[in-house]
């Protein structure tokens, strides 16, 4: 369990006084923004400078009565400053930004300070994630779980039932538990100031490795490995920042943690296979499926085609097939050229057999045959 920012607001709405007039600013969380609101007052323009944590932005005229400011759980505060036109005088409204981090199956304890507590009627509890919801109700008598005493999921902790200190529990904690709690009097209440947002944290989607993985050798390509935080709520995972690790025939590549590594292409590369997971703290997804690269060659017969080591080695084998056939072609004409000759010096021997034996015994006895 881990738990950030864990301030607690109890100031709904605080009154700034301006040259007589009131200025209430009041604060709304919505879905990972927080709205700040103040009292319209006879002004057509307002200057308004936002403070993350220590973080100042520069002033920006705004001509509404409200200036909303996003992703708020990326700090632990956020501090508003309201001028209106002609007026040196700082009007300063602080959210402090509740937030407890957790992991399905555990169990969490969630607690704000409420700014009061209705001696009449009930105090209720709300829970917004997709939607606005009751979860209990406190009142001087105890606490109902929609219509019963006890609930599987939920125990009110706080004691006396009246005490502004807002304190329960919930069990066997699932993703569609993270989001915004809050409490009051009416629905309206669960948006209005206080509160504290429950971020449940699971394990990141199997990555997907993607990227061009046919490449002429002696270059450089790069792969991807795409994920995504599956944690909840959609506000808080993202705002996430995946780590990541890479593999190369299951074997770790060392201080290699980006998204988008490069990697240069040997011949030998073609025997390899990247795969890659991501992780989200201290949460590892599954490994993704692994990719091979196919280096390509440009054939060193014909100078033009990129292709595959398997591709190169049939077109190679394909040419020196043709080179050879060309060989055995000129071969069979010479042998026929020999062969006419031999027919021709064959037909000349059997007229000097026939005409002159003579000639040709004396060429016998010559040869010593």
């Amino acid at each position: 369990m881990m738990v950030f920012g864990c301030f607690f607001y109890f100031i709904i709405a605080f009154p700034w006084y301006l040259k007589g007039q009131t200025l209430y600013i009041s604060t709304k969380f919505v879905f990972g923004n927080v709205i700040f609101s103040w009292q319209p007052l006879d002004y057509s323009a307002y200057y308004v400078q936002i403070t993350r944590d220590t973080t100042s932005d520069t002033w920006v005229r705004v001509n509404s009565t409200h200036y909303t400011v996003g992703d708020v759980l990326l700090f632990d505060s956020i501090s508003i400053n309201v001028r209106t036109s002609g007026s040196a005088d700082n009007n300063i409204m602080t959210y402090n930004v509740s937030k407890v981090q957790t992991q399905i199956g555990n169990t969490m304890n969630l607690s704000w300070t409420a700014p009061f507590f209705p001696l009449a009627g009930q105090y209720l509890v709300y829970h917004t994630h997709r939607e606005n919801r009751t979860i209990l109700s406190v009142s001087r008598h105890g606490v109902r779980y929609g219509g019963d005493t006890t609930s599987a999921k939920y125990t009110y902790l706080t004691r006396p039932f009246l005490s502004t200190n807002i304190m329960f529990e919930i069990r066997n904690i699932t993703l569609d538990d993270a989001g915004y709690y809050n409490g009051g009097h009416s629905a309206d209440d669960a948006w209005w100031g206080g509160g504290v947002v429950l971020v449940v944290s699971d394990k990141p989607s199997k990555p997907k490795v993607t990227g061009d993985l046919n490449v002429e050798v002696n270059r450089y390509t790069s792969l991807t490995c795409s994920s995504q935080s599956t944690s909840a709520p959609d506000y808080y995972s993202r705002l996430v920042t995946l780590s990541y690790t890479w593999f190369v025939n299951e074997t770790k590549i060392d201080r290699e943690t980006t998204e988008t590594p490069r990697l240069y292409v040997a011949k030998d590369i073609r025997y390899n296979r990247y795969s890659c997971t991501a992780t989200e703290e201290d949460m590892e997804s599954d490994r993704s499926d692994p990719v091979q690269i196919n280096p390509l060659y440009t054939s060193t017969l014909t100078g033009q085609r990129k292709m595959n080591i398997q591709e190169l080695e049939i077109e190679n084998l394909r040419l020196e097939n043709a080179k050879l056939q060309k060989e055995i072609k000129k071969l069979e004409v010479e042998t026929e050229v020999l062969q006419s000759k031999k027919n021709f010096y064959d037909v000349k021997l059997q007229v000097i057999r026939n005409e002159h034996p003579e000639v040709l015994a004396q060429m016998l006895k010559d040869n010593g045959c």
